[in-house]
């Protein structure tokens, strides 16, 4: 890889974190191609849907989409719904009383995950599709690169080779014309990435970011990290049911915290948060304890290293849940049945429990979210993946983006023309520079998810 190429940067994975990578990439004239596995963003509400609520906080979510301007988080937050306070509801009995009211100022935004990428891919197009330079645009010299994203095919893997081994691309998918931006000349150089698509087509990069998830396979086909991270299950898991609306004596702008009085006891609680589309999105939050009395609410043994098949739903799990949640939380029951005119929704359990990526190399100290010298990093839940306890998993994901793409400044070689885009040299000193900081802000967050998940 020459050190004054061009980068040409492949992203595995079109989630909210590889699809804001990608813009920020773009606004500093890195062009890229996200390769995306699923062939259209999942439905909002299915038994094998990746789509559920998220609660972006103006911490780290909401604030790494500012980075990009105005116009993302204004376009993110007219999908969503502003979250001004945490309502904690007990039930004893048939009596409801409300136990705390936990405000948020500023507030948290909540958004269905499929409506947050629907969203980014919007500004994606907009961006490709932009012919004049803003004002920023012309002082700096930039103009901003394409992003391509190409969905039904997701990255299998990634190995570094030298051009002298240079294999020819199968389908065509390396050197078909001088504008496909998955094109990388290696010819002359001494090596560059190679990428095994799903359907075995081979294309060429500089570098590669993977965004592809807890199962990612670009963290699982670099040797650098076999001995650093393991999946690790945690004694928790999840029930969901959408409603068509939000109960009437709700709030809009709440999310609300269900449980039993004797909670601790009981091993479960509800979670609702009531959607901008006026929808309402409710999750059975449950812990081993609960198996000791109700056993059909174990998660399925289920050997799947993916998301697939993450979700089930059954007629017979449908009526034990509607059983529990008529006689262990009546009121809640009766807020469901009202707004669905006595007909219970079908609920979708988990066939796994929660897990997360835990750090196990010998050295805490040594972890690296880059490998392969700077050429390969890893955001999201390819890098940090935790249990959604504390909901800071996509705000951490879409903060790694900018952490990545920031680090590009941090770590600039000091070129005659500053305002240029980053050579490959550059990225590869960024996402080096990414690799070693990220660990230490995101880990113990990681930690305290978990904790939270027993």
């Amino acid at each position: 890889m020459s050190e004054m190429m061009i980068p040409n940067v492949v992203i595995a994975g079109g989630g909210p974190a590889g699809l804001l990578a990608a813009l920020l990439l773009s606004q500093r004239g890195i062009q890229s191609t996200v390769y995306e596995r699923s062939v259209q963003p999942e439905s909002v509400f299915s038994p094998t849907s990746k789509s559920y609520s998220i609660s972006l906080n103006p911490v780290r979510g909401l604030k790494a989409l500012s980075v990009t301007g105005p116009e993302v988080l204004s376009a993110v937050q007219s999908k969503g719904s502003a979250c001004n306070a945490v309502v904690m509801n007990e039930e004893e009995g048939s009596a409801t009383f409300t136990s705390q009211v936990v405000p948020r100022n500023p507030p948290n935004l909540s958004i269905w995950r499929s409506a947050l990428i629907e969203a980014l891919e919007q500004i994606v197009s907009a961006t490709n599709d932009e012919k004049q330079l803003t004002d920023t645009d012309a002082e700096q010299n930039q103009v901003q690169a394409k992003v391509k994203i190409c969905r039904g095919v997701g990255v299998a893997g990634v190995k570094l080779v030298s051009s002298a081994s240079k294999q020819p691309a199968t389908n065509g998918q390396v050197q078909k014309d001088n504008n496909d931006i998955a094109h990388c000349d290696t010819s002359g150089k001494d090596e560059y990435l190679e990428v095994t698509l799903d359907d075995g087509s081979i294309i060429h990069a500089t570098h590669v970011i993977g965004a592809d998830g807890k199962w990612s396979n670009v963290r699982t086909s670099i040797g650098e990290w076999d001995d650093c991270f393991k999946i690790k299950t945690e004694p928790s898991w999840g029930a969901r049911l959408k409603l068509s609306s939000k109960p009437a004596e709700w709030r809009d702008d709440g999310m609300y915290v269900i449980r039993r009085h004797d909670s601790k006891k009981a091993g479960y609680y509800a979670l609702a948060v009531p959607m901008l589309d006026g929808s309402c999105h409710i999750s059975m939050v449950c812990f081993d304890e609960v198996l000791h009395e109700k056993p059909w609410l174990a998660p399925e043994i289920n050997t799947n290293t993916g998301w697939d098949d993450d979700g089930s739903d059954s007629e017979t799990f449908n009526e034990q849940l509607e059983s529990m949640m008529r006689s262990e939380l009546p009121n809640l029951y009766s807020c469901i049945m009202d707004v669905e005119k006595g007909s219970f929704p079908v609920a979708t359990k988990s066939n796994r429990r929660t897990s997360w990526l835990e750090v196990i190399a010998k050295n805490v100290d040594e972890v690296n979210y880059s490998a392969l010298g700077g050429r390969v990093a890893l955001i999201g839940d390819a890098a940090h993946a935790m249990t959604p306890s504390l909901g800071e998993g996509c705000n951490c994901a879409l903060e790694s983006a900018v952490e990545l793409v920031s680090s590009i400044c941090e770590s600039s070689s000091g070129s005659d023309n500053a305002s240029s885009p980053p050579t490959a040299k550059d990225l590869s000193a960024a996402f080096a520079l990414y690799g070693r900081e990220r660990p230490k802000a995101v880990m113990p967050i990681q930690s305290m998810s978990a904790a939270a998940s027993r």
